[in-house]
């Protein structure tokens, strides 16, 4: 009874001693938000004293960690995992600190800081890559070793608020040592694949989201772009037309799976539908293989981008002239004029794609001189290259391994933990309504026990398209086909690991064909939303593995897998924790609503929902009682 009551009290003071640490802790992370902050805004010797000070905070919360009444209480049989999970979260954030204060004294070298990352008289500092790239190596590393020192530590049987700690650590450790990976890759890679070497040669394409593709819109003009010391030259842009389509037996496809969703339209020799698949990486293989059959050239890599990425660059330069009309556009008008109006403006296609590709070149041009507006210039593009408005391949193994890795990469689906879903819609038209195309998803989620769960993904499309007025070319007709302002469509619903119940539309049961693509299943019918008019789909669904058990409670991640569009897609996901559960957080910021986490807003391009939930405190101990109880002492 005594020795219950030493260990009661222990227990007691040591929840003060790892409350101190975590508040150390969580003031230290202040002081880190706060230096990156104003790292990325370049005020490099500001941004490091904050530095310092969180790495002062983060040592206090060790001194925490090193109390005596937590030494004491790392003495009993399994109390003890507390002061050794307190020590090993603390440790690591004192190395994520030292990790940020090395990145701010390799960019104080820098001349002019962050600032010397821009590009500057036409020219991508490719020296200024080389210097940074061995400090992030190094962040790198110090991350690595805190990650898998803290992932060794028990996860049960701890103390109020150290399990959450430790969570919380874990993942953004995880998180953070991905993206020192890939930033130090590109670093290391970039000056080479840029033409430091010696010169190198990509295919740019022109994507317009008013005819959509999976991986954003249809190419529609394309051209050469050769890369020298940090310089481009574009060749001049060309209807993507004029290169002949090949036969399926003429290019290899870049995957069996590739060949298996998109022969039937064309596979990767026809141009038009190359990139019909979301996942871009597999469009630039094909779209690489198909030119080297037709020309010869094995060119290095390939480069998407679409009105966003001009609104973007205008954003910085300011305005530029379109030729043969005499008119300016600017960031607020680009993205209409590229879309839309340019059709009733340039009627003939090819002038059209040749003066639509100068307004191209000449805004990178002039992004490419300014020599005053520094990292910001940077930053702009940055944001729309993460909302898949610029998309980059390399043959470089390596760079496009961390390329992969990014949103600029492209890439898809590809096998994970938890739930997922995604709504690729591929333009089967031949018209350019997408323009006016509005859609919305609600993904309400039931979670279960044992890790299951059921699911409904209710999808709007409001077709905004007029019947009359706009060229033939955008609206359409076109016989048997489309209808006049007709929004038609191949949709494929993806989600992760799930068992399709049903599908209806518009209130009736609807057919669809089943597929797989990046480890993700997906459901494929034609939609058809005639001119001023919304249609609704609506997918009910179960899933075996939707959440992971932790603790006594659980964790749901839903990853959303975004489609560039013109209009953007609105979201709603609602998630009902198991039976016997409450909310005990989420990651966005979630409201709760009846016990339901729920969150609504245009999502970024590519985002992941994390909800935890968690059992009484009651259930909670004693679900880590039997656990501790039943675990085997000797494993044969």
């Amino acid at each position: 009874m005594v020795g219950a009551l030493v260990v009661a009290g222990l227990g007691l003071l040591a929840y003060d001693a790892a409350s101190d640490a975590r508040a150390s802790l969580l003031a230290g992370e202040a002081r880190m938000d706060r230096g990156k902050e104003l790292l990325l805004e370049g005020e490099v010797a500001a941004a490091r004293a904050e530095l310092a000070a969180a790495l002062t905070k983060f040592r206090s919360a060790s001194d925490a960690a090193r109390s005596p009444i937590l030494r004491a209480l790392g003495w009993t049989p399994w109390l003890g995992r507390t002061p050794d999970t307190i020590r090993e979260v603390t440790r690591a954030a004192e190395t994520v600190a030292r990790a940020a204060v090395t990145l701010a004294d390799a960019v104080r070298k820098l001349p002019g800081g962050l600032d010397a990352l821009a590009p500057e008289d036409g020219r991508l500092p490719l020296e200024a890559y080389a210097g940074l790239a061995p400090a992030v190596s190094t962040a790198h590393r110090l991350v690595a070793d805190a990650r898998a020192a803290v992932a060794a530590t028990p996860r049960t049987l701890l103390l109020g608020p150290v399990g959450p700690a430790r969570r919380d650590a874990l993942e953004q450790l995880v998180e953070l040592e991905r993206s020192f990976a890939t930033t130090a890759t590109l670093l290391e890679r970039l000056p080479e694949a840029l033409g430091g070497g010696e010169p190198r040669r990509y295919l740019i394409g022109a994507q317009n989201p008013a005819e959509l593709r999976g991986t954003g819109g249809l190419v529609g003009a394309y051209s050469i772009a050769t890369v020298e010391d940090g310089r481009f030259d574009f060749g001049s842009f060309r209807p993507i037309q004029e290169l002949p389509n090949l036969d399926l037996d003429r290019v290899e496809p870049p995957s069996d799976e590739y060949a298996e969703n998109y022969d039937r339209f064309g596979g990767a020799g026809f141009w038009l539908n190359a990139n019909m698949t979301p996942d871009f990486p597999s469009a630039a293989r094909a779209m690489l293989a198909s030119y080297e059959v037709v020309t010869g050239e094995r060119l290095d890599g390939v480069i998407y981008a679409d009105p966003f990425a001009l609104e973007a660059l205008l954003e910085v330069t300011g305005p530029v002239e379109v030729p043969r009309l005499g008119i300016d556009v600017d960031a607020g008008s680009v993205v209409r004029f590229v879309s839309n109006e340019a059709y009733a403006q340039i009627r003939d296609t090819e002038t059209r794609k040749v003066v639509l590709g100068a307004v191209a070149e000449q805004a990178f041009s002039r992004f490419m001189e300014r020599g005053d507006a520094g990292i910001e210039a940077l930053r702009t593009l940055a944001d729309t290259a993460g909302g898949g408005h610029v998309l980059v391949f390399s043959r470089d193994d390596a760079l496009q391994r961390a390329l992969g890795s990014s949103n600029v990469g492209g890439s898809f689906g590809e096998p994970g933990e938890g739930d997922a879903i995604a709504l690729i819609l591929n333009n089967a038209g031949a018209n350019k309504v997408d323009y006016y195309l509005e859609r919305s998803i609600d993904y309400r989620v039931r979670l279960a026990d044992e890790g299951g769960a059921s699911a409904t993904a209710a999808m709007i499309f409001e077709n905004g398209a007029p019947s009359e007025g706009p060229p033939r070319y955008v609206i359409g007709p076109y016989e048997d086909i489309s209808a006049a302002g007709e929004n038609v469509a191949i949709a494929n619903v993806y989600c992760m690991g799930c068992r399709l119940r049903e599908v209806i539309r518009d209130g009736e049961r609807a057919e669809v064909v089943p597929g797989a693509e990046g480890g993700l299943r997906f459901f494929q019918q034609v939609l058809r939303v005639p001119s001023g008019e919304r249609t609704t789909l609506a997918y009910d669904w179960t899933l075996e593995e939707a959440w992971r058990e932790e603790g006594a409670g659980g964790t749901y991640r839903l990853r959303y897998l975004g489609q560039p569009t013109i209009r953007p897609t609105r979201l709603r996901v609602e998630v009902a924790p198991p039976p016997g559960t409450t909310i005990a957080g989420s990651d966005p910021q979630m409201r709760i609503d009846d016990g339901r986490a729920v969150w609504e807003g245009v999502p970024d391009h590519r985002q992941t929902f994390v909800v935890r939930f968690e059992r009484p405190w009651y259930a909670r101990i004693w679900r880590s009682i039997l656990r501790w109880f039943t675990r085997p002492v000797v494993r044969l």
